[in-house]
């Protein structure tokens, strides 16, 4: 059932149908049209409102009777203005009377809910001189002595609270009455403002009964009214359309965007299951190449390069096919080392010699003493193998020593042939970008020792190209970072 499921959650990450982008074009077009009506239908009512101010504006009688009005209304709505913020400061400091003595008498009540069932200094001595008397006239245990000893210390520090808490109550009695002054100015000034606001009442019942008369005698002005209300309705019309299609518009681009992140979404979902599919075909790949590389037999590199050095060293016997004199071991190597010619000898080498030929000298006959010369290649080989086999191997710098170091060979040949295979450690992928790099940028400092398959070297510089120029004690060597 677990592969059917698998399937069948991978057929549902299918991208969605194509979506139509919304016309950009089209909603601007009809939003700027919905527009220049508003503005059309603007420039109509301001035209009607300066209509109906020119027929208002007729009848002297209605004008001079309202003009005295508007300056009474003006004047006792300064005044009105002016008492009212009077009055609000008055109830201010009356809040603030009455919010301090609220405080005070919270203070005096905590003192209280403190102090118990002692509500004075002479409670409190009193209850001390009960137990003192109690102590020295009862016989007790220690345990009850020692709580009587904890509850005369503690009466013995209420005393401070209890004084505290007579002096807060008479100062708080001493405060009565401090906001009836306050009180009595308070309702005075709203008796004041109450008498301007009835005035102002007054005129502004006189000034409705003008307007009413006026309004009677001009019978075009409520005409024009109702139709400066008319054309109001039809801009509110229009300003509700153009909300409407925006919201429209919002709606259906933002409906787009969530449909094109859904499929980006299911696009990462899918490349991320054909990345993984493709890590799985890697894994198994390696496996097979792992198990192939089991089922041959081990080290067969390291046993080549034992029999290689072996018959190299057979050949710088004396006496060996290829070998002659002194130098017949170096000679017999089968790499032979590079060594710098002249441009005179090039020169011989290119165009052919026009000097007689020098007769061959006799090759002296090689001893035990005789000096092996190795090239790098031999070196770098016999160094490796001692590196790596962990066994005392150096080259031979005689001829007495090819033997022993034959024998040698052998026995690391025989080490490697029964050796098992190194169980291979998978590495773990450093978090920090600074790892490896940080070490090969140190090592490849001026200064620096470097290890090469040569021995150390100290590091004489590094060039832009990645070589590293280090020296060894016998010379200089170039080598890849």
């Amino acid at each position: 059932m677990a592969p059917e499921s698998k399937e069948e959650k991978k057929d549902e990450l299918k991208l969605p149908g194509r979506m139509e982008r919304p016309d950009k074009d089209k909603f601007e077009r009809k939003k700027s049209l919905c527009e220049s009506e508003i503005e059309e239908l603007k420039k109509k009512r301001e035209k009607l409102f300066s209509s109906i101010q020119d027929g208002q504006a007729g009848g002297s009688g209605a004008r001079e009777a309202r003009s005295p009005l508007l300056t009474q209304m003006k004047e006792l709505t300064t005044i009105a203005k002016e008492l009212r913020k009077q009055k609000d400061e008055l109830f201010n400091k009356r809040n603030a009377i009455f919010d301090a003595q609220k405080k005070e008498r919270d203070f005096v009540r905590g003192l209280r809910d403190s102090l118990d069932k002692y509500k004075s200094l002479e409670d409190v001595e009193n209850a001390m001189r009960a137990m003192e008397y109690k102590q020295s006239t009862s016989a007790m245990t220690l345990n009850e002595e020692k709580a009587m000893m904890k509850k005369l210390k503690e009466l013995q520090g209420m005393k401070g609270t209890v004084v505290e808490y007579d002096n807060a109550q008479k100062a708080l009695k001493a405060k009565d009455g401090a906001g009836d002054e306050m009180k009595v100015l308070c309702s005075a000034k709203q008796e004041e403002v109450n008498v301007v606001s009835k005035k102002i009442g007054v005129v502004k019942n006189e000034l409705e009964k003008l307007d009413k008369l006026r309004d009677a005698q001009k019978g075009k002005v409520q005409p024009l009214r109702d139709e400066h209300s008319a054309v109001k309705k039809i801009i509110d019309d229009k300003y509700t359309e153009l909300k409407a299609m925006r919201a429209k518009w919002k709606k259906d681009n933002d409906k787009f965007y969530d449909h094109m992140g859904e499929v980006k979404r299911i696009t990462a979902l899918l490349r991320k299951q054909e990345d993984e599919l493709y890590r799985k075909e890697r894994e198994e790949e390696q496996e097979r190449r792992e198990k192939e590389e089991e089922a041959q037999k081990p080290w067969l590199q390291e046993i080549a390069l034992c029999n290689n050095l072996i018959t190299y060293l057979q050949l710088c016997q004396p006496g060996a096919g290829g070998a002659g004199g002194a130098g017949g071991g170096a000679a017999a190597a089968p790499v032979v080392a590079k060594t710098s010619m002249k441009k005179k000898d090039n020169d011989e080498d290119l165009f052919g010699a026009t000097k007689k030929k020098k007769k061959k000298r006799k090759k002296k006959e090689a001893t035990s003493n005789t000096t092996v010369k190795h090239d790098f290649t031999s070196l770098n080989s016999f160094a490796q193998l001692k590196k790596h086999s962990g066994l005392p191997l150096e080259a031979p710098s005689t001829v007495s020593q090819i033997d022993e170091t034959v024998v040698l060979l052998e026995a690391i040949k025989a080490h490697y042939d029964t050796r098992p295979r190194e169980k291979k450690v998978k590495k773990k992928k450093s978090s920090s970008s600074g790892g490896k790099g940080g070490e090969s940028k140190s090592s490849s400092e001026k200064g620096s020792t470097l290890t090469t398959p040569y021995g150390d070297a100290t590091v004489e510089k590094s060039r832009r190209d990645g070589v590293v120029v280090a020296k060894l004690p016998w010379g200089q060597i170039f080598i890849k970072a």
